[in-house]
């Protein structure tokens, strides 16, 4: 046997069929399913942990790495609703001023990780950050910001929430 296709052939057992045993390989992306049906229910809510937002609650946003300002978003699912522990979840995040302006950078879906909090319910494993439109700073302080947040599971089940919030920046202390 020549020694060319030897090494190629002791190459192709060492590697094996090429699995992948990662535990973090996501099987199904909710990102990609084109056919999403209601189903469940899903709470907006802000920071990490989840905590929830009332209609109309006053929330200051936070500045992030890249000089922007964001709300980090977070949700809230029941158990035995759309989606599962360990799944994962497609999670889609807009923000709008009330003059129906979008008000955040990006609308994109993102797979996040749903985890179980031990009362009932699954929040995101990490928050969806939420930047805002730099060219809107200005209208951003007392604004009125609509939350629309999707979470579809790997089924193709999606739930949706709405809020209103009050932004605010952070205010100095003296």
């Amino acid at each position: 046997m020549r020694p060319a296709r030897l090494l190629a052939l002791s190459i192709v057992a060492a590697c094996g069929e090429g699995t992948d045993d990662t535990p973090d390989a996501m099987p199904i992306d909710p990102c990609e399913l084109a056919t999403v049906v209601p189903g469940g229910t899903c709470e907006v809510g802000l920071g990490d942990p989840f905590a929830p937002v009332a209609q109309n609650q006053d929330v200051t946003l936070e500045l992030g790495s890249q000089g922007l300002w964001m709300l980090i978003v977070n949700a809230r699912i029941p158990e035995g609703g759309a989606g599962r522990a360990g799944d994962f979840a497609g999670v889609t995040a807009i923000a709008k001023l009330d003059t129906g302006e979008v008000s955040s950078l990006e609308v994109s879906c993102r797979p996040r990780l749903l985890e179980a909090t031990g009362n009932g319910y699954l929040q995101l494993e990490s928050p969806y950050l939420l930047p805002m439109r730099p060219e809107l700073t200005s209208k951003l302080d007392m604004a009125r910001i609509t939350l629309t947040l999707d979470v579809r599971d790997p089924d193709g089940n999606v739930a949706r929430d709405v809020r209103t919030v009050v932004a605010h920046f952070p205010r100095a202390v003296p």
